[in-house]
């Protein structure tokens, strides 16, 4: 699995937490992981925080440095436990904290987008689940600029693979347009899996590519990040 984003109309290619080879090549802590990143030649990095935040001062601000020796673009992975659409106030609060956790810690290490999944539909309608979503979004961008915590850091809401979780194309892109903090991470596995495999041809992808275009404007598109 890896990431990337176009900016300034060049992809940037890089990896989504450390693979196997990484360990292979006896690597055991993540501030390695941008040398070792650009010995392949590659140019990005998102760290997994996907079972919790639980990352020191001391931990971002050595991955950040050493981001930026090596001219790695860093994105982070906020946990899976997420879920914008629960009506239960604790789950609320919880996803909440956990981007709230996450975008801390981006600010610290650099790291330029966070991406999050939206959550799961459960028992409520699809519109029900969505309106949710939208609502504690809101809160959360408007907690997380009192804490001064989406300056140059956006928000990505993950498109998703399976029918009971958020995060349609379309889902996302409304996510999307909530704020300007909030752009799509598009994750072409978990569309080509939901939509039974539908993704085989060029111009499949290029629908997808112009329904962000006309939903968000081609810049969004340009500076897109990619899960495939």
């Amino acid at each position: 699995r890896g990431n990337s984003y176009m900016a300034l109309q060049t992809p940037l290619f890089g990896c989504g937490g450390n693979s196997d080879s990484f360990y292979a090549a006896g690597h055991k802590s993540s501030l390695e992981a941008c040398e070792y990143l650009y010995g392949l030649g590659l140019a990005a990095y998102e760290y997994e925080c996907t079972h919790g935040v639980r990352l020191s001062n001391a931990f971002c601000a050595s991955l950040g440095k050493t981001a930026r020796d090596f001219a790695i673009h860093l994105s982070i992975h906020a946990p899976y436990y997420i879920n914008l659409a629960s009506e239960d106030m604790v789950i609320r609060q919880k996803s909440i904290l956990h981007i709230l956790k996450t975008l801390r810690a981006a600010e610290q290490m650099g790291a330029e987008r966070v991406v999050f999944h939206p959550g799961t539909q459960g028992e409520l309608t699809r519109e029900q689940a969505m309106e949710n979503a939208e609502n504690l979004l809101e809160e959360i961008i408007f907690q997380a600029r009192q804490d001064e915590l989406l300056n140059g850091v956006l928000l990505c809401p993950e498109t998703m693979g399976k029918p009971g979780q958020l995060g349609t194309l379309g889902e996302v892109l409304r996510l999307c347009e909530v704020a300007d903090c909030v752009r799509p991470t598009v994750d072409f596995a978990h569309i080509h899996a939901l939509t039974g495999g539908r993704l085989t041809s060029t111009r499949e992808f290029e629908r997808l590519l112009l329904k962000i275009a006309r939903r968000l404007g081609e810049e969004a598109v340009r500076l897109l990040h990619i899960h495939f």
